[in-house]
């Protein structure tokens, strides 16, 4: 997400002034300039972390009523919107909190009661803060489909709700890039999927070397990003005996992630709670490099986006090695155009007023 922020920002400085507003960047000063675009930091706040100085400095924020416009990543500006009424303010919506309550109180994971009523609460703060708002800009199809729900009819009374759908560069929908396979230490004749994504344990890549023990010998796992799973996800893929199958990148800068995408045949998405991912920029690139995608059985995707999409029970580890097969000997997929780059950013252009 704050990737795309940045890039977002960095297209919108070639034709107006652009600011950025964030919490402290460690080795930074309070002020800054980078790519162009003027960053500001407020002091005292938690680095890349909604806090309670966030919330209190943002509301206190004077400087706000300089700006003709606010664009506001998810809630950043939630406490903004409600003391400095001046700008326009334009918000982006990457899912909804009473989507997410629901999910908790079907599932009830552990400690389901207090995730329940830290979504309620943040149910309440959206709903109040849409009414607020110029306009809210749900990131994709389906999530504009959850903002028709009547709890948000009041705000869509006095709001515009307008659909920008997420943009990735395009890249061209080549075969695999026998370069890109060398960096990697892949061979040509190996069929190579790929997960991109933070190491955490709802992201599913434990399913994806689950799976791979039931594929192939031929089929190679390429597993791209870092976190605090790294370390468990070796000792499984040594326990699962396909080591020598998995390649760990850790973090790769953009040029790195699109040469593992030019590297695979295939894109796996073995996430554990579809409703929480919105619409992940890794698989709009996935499809950009005109990789097929496997996604969980149950999640819920832009209808133009489905020809592209693989639906597999990837909790179970025969069914998704069987998916991968298929996914690797598929044909090549397109990127709808509604979801480059270009397309976003003008339709932010528009909404913000800066065409």
């Amino acid at each position: 997400m704050e990737g795309l922020a940045w890039d977002l920002a960095k297209e919108l400085s070639r034709s107006s002034e652009i600011h950025v507003l964030t919490t402290t960047v460690p080795g930074r000063s309070a002020q800054f300039e980078s790519d162009g675009i003027q960053v500001k930091t407020l002091p005292g706040t938690r680095p890349g972390r909604y806090s309670s100085k966030w919330w209190v400095k943002t509301a206190f924020w004077r400087q706000a009523r300089d700006y003709d416009a606010v664009l506001s990543v998810s809630a950043g500006a939630s406490s903004m919107v409600r003391l400095n009424r001046s700008p326009r303010y334009v918000f982006q919506a990457h899912g909804t909190a009473f989507s997410e309550l629901q999910a908790v109180l079907s599932g009830k994971p552990r400690l389901w009661a207090l995730k329940a009523l830290r979504m309620s609460y943040w149910d309440a703060i959206d709903r109040g803060t849409y009414k607020l708002v110029d306009a809210v800009v749900p990131v994709s199809g389906v999530v504009g489909e959850k903002l028709n729900h009547p709890r948000y009819s009041r705000a869509r009374a006095k709001t515009e709700f307008a659909v920008i759908a997420n943009g990735v560069l395009t890249e061209p929908t080549l075969a695999s890039d026998g370069s890109a396979r060398k960096r990697f230490g892949l061979a040509a004749a190996d069929d190579v999927v790929v997960c991109v994504s933070r190491l955490v344990r709802q992201k599913g890549v434990d399913r994806a070397i689950e799976a791979l023990a039931a594929s192939s010998a031929d089929t190679k796992l390429l597993v791209v990003g870092d976190g605090p799973e790294s370390g468990a996800l070796r000792e499984y893929a040594l326990y699962a005996g396909v080591s020598d199958r998995v390649v760990f990148t850790g973090q790769l800068d953009k040029d790195g992630v699109h040469d593992a995408l030019r590297a695979a045949d295939a894109f796996v998405f073995p996430v554990r709670d579809a409703q929480r991912e919105g619409l992940p920029l890794a698989v709009l690139e996935a499809i950009a490099c005109g990789l097929p995608v496997i996604v969980p059985k149950d999640s819920d995707w832009d209808t133009d986006l489905v020809p592209c999409l693989r639906f597999t029970n990837v909790a179970d580890p025969r069914t998704l090695s069987r998916a991968i097969a298929d996914a690797v000997a598929a044909e090549r997929v397109t990127l709808p155009a509604i979801y480059t780059r270009e397309s976003m950013v003008a339709s932010y252009k528009s909404i913000l007023g800066l065409s």
